[in-house]
């Protein structure tokens, strides 16, 4: 399973996780929970291993609605993963201020794309957005840059289409003061397993090319997955399928089977 390949097969997240996003605005810690929705759990854990998400824009930030990002700055590899469909899991939480979602265009249609719930959206239940974790403080994810606001005709900002096509160059060149995930990510033993991720905003970019440095320089670890430290308490503990328990202990080293569906496009719908 690599960045330019859209494998079947997710790894298998712990039972809990977290995710910490190391902002420009401050720490998002996102704790994620396997048991609400085990597929996209496993699918954003697989994503933060590989790296997907670096260099990738919070595109949608719309006050009092959702905070959306998880289009890749490459096109080619936007294009892998837009082929990556990921099965529906059920509603089992409700999308309250603070929890994260996959977005989606329709049934069996998850990929890549999540956001941040900024308020209670509940009517997003009905629509078949699954909750898989909750930020524990949205101070930081409140304040990312939102002068664009949604899509137009709504509002003013990034067309999905052009992002998938063109990459981080038209969001660069039309959206300077998007707010990015960039760097790599660690995991520092906790009592939870912590993936961190770096975020800065794409005027650092800028600011950098007016300084004649290279960016790019950055990019060159795009590929290199985060690493994992720590280990499971239990080493004895064997691959299965079933969904686990909610008292059970973090397991690491487990894949469950994901099918890969027809190209499509996710967009979260108002």
């Amino acid at each position: 399973m690599g960045i330019l390949t859209a494998s079947p097969t997710d790894l298998r997240a712990p039972d809990r996780c977290a995710v910490e996003l190391s902002t420009t605005k401050g720490p998002v810690l996102i704790e994620l929970d396997r048991v609400l929705a085990p597929l996209g759990v496993d699918r954003f854990y697989s994503l933060v291993r590989l790296g997907f998400f670096q260099r990738v824009a919070f595109f949608r930030v719309v006050p009092g609605f959702v905070a959306q990002a998880g289009i890749h700055g490459d096109p080619a590899v936007s294009k892998v993963w837009r082929k990556a469909l990921l099965e529906d899991d059920p509603v089992r939480a409700k999308n309250l201020e603070g929890t994260v979602t996959f977005a989606t265009s329709g049934r069996n249609s998850r990929t890549t794309q999540f956001f941040i719930n900024l308020k209670d959206n509940s009517r997003l239940d009905g629509m078949g957005f699954a909750p898989i974790g909750r930020v524990r403080d949205l101070s930081a994810a409140r304040a990312l840059n939102s002068q664009y606001g949604d899509s137009p005709p709504s509002g003013q900002g990034p067309l999905q289409g052009r992002i998938q096509r063109e990459g981080n160059g038209y969001l660069e060149a039309e959206f300077e003061h998007l707010d990015y995930i960039l760097r790599r990510g660690t995991a520092p033993h906790h009592d939870h397993e912590k993936l961190r991720i770096a975020l800065q905003s794409a005027t650092s970019i800028v600011r950098t090319r007016l300084r004649g440095g290279h960016p790019a320089a950055g990019a060159a670890r795009l590929h290199r997955a985060p690493r994992l430290q720590g280990r499971s308490r239990d080493r004895s503990h064997r691959p299965h399928l079933s969904v686990p328990g909610a008292g059970q202990r973090c397991r690491r080293r487990i894949r469950v089977p994901e099918r890969v569906h027809p190209c499509g496009r996710s967009d979260l719908q108002r």
